[in-house]
């Protein structure tokens, strides 16, 4: 079984406010019906005149929450999800990144040879926003050398041989660079987003920020992503 919360609070424009807990209840599972079942029925419990007094509901990034309520922070994260679908090089590059050095310890003294100041490649996390684009980012910032340390890899690994035929690979490399130049912003707004001392002003601020440097990504994976974001 699973425990659902609900807490509420008063949106402030200017500090943070506190908020209360209302709700607390035992749910047989976990789905978008479940969930709005839960929400609208504490909500009337509550006071018969909040619906139309809720203005934001933040949620995890479970689908079936992005399903039991659109938010602008699921908005912005379902972009970050295009661009692993536009990148599809990179998103092999993440997933066989860290693979390599796992359990590696031969691999991982040439990484750290060549390397010494950067820690191993991260691994995105499925319940984490923005980590598989944290995880992108790692590799085009340290690209020269990540694909020198792969070069120096001499085992026959399946996670190697890939990562040899990727980092030859010039489609990988402007993937990379097409998310350096156009989202590496992302990341840190989700963090911000995610904050619960963050004001409303400051909170509206990031997402109208977000969304005017969307618009600006040029070519046919900027109007993908425009797409989403409107969507």
């Amino acid at each position: 079984f699973y425990i659902a919360n609900l807490l509420v609070g008063v949106l402030d424009t200017d500090e943070p406010q506190k908020p209360f807990l209302i709700a607390c209840k035992r749910l047989p599972t976990t789905n978008f019906e479940t969930i709005c079942q839960f929400i609208n029925k504490s909500l009337t419990a509550f006071s018969s005149t909040i619906n139309g007094r809720v203005l934001l509901l933040l949620t995890d990034a479970a689908p079936y929450m992005v399903k039991a309520a659109k938010t602008e922070a699921h908005g912005i994260n379902r972009v970050a999800e295009v661009a692993r679908e536009l990148c599809p090089g990179v998103n092999k590059l993440v997933n066989n990144g860290k693979k390599a050095f796992l359990k590696a310890p031969s691999r991982v003294a040439i990484y750290k040879e060549i390397m010494p100041d950067s820690p191993l490649p991260p691994e995105p996390i499925i319940t984490r926003w923005g980590t598989w684009l944290e995880a992108a980012i790692f590799y085009a910032n340290n690209y020269e050398k990540f694909a020198a340390v792969v070069r120096r890899l001499e085992d026959d690994a399946e996670s190697v041989k890939k990562l040899k035929l990727l980092i030859e690979e010039r489609s990988v490399q402007n993937e990379l660079i097409f998310i350096k130049t156009h989202l590496c912003f992302l990341p840190e707004c989700l963090k911000q987003l995610e904050n619960q001392g963050m004001s409303l002003y400051d909170s509206i601020s990031i997402v109208q920020d977000v969304k005017s440097k969307i618009i600006r990504i040029p070519g046919e994976k900027g109007k993908r992503l425009k797409s989403k974001l409107d969507n």
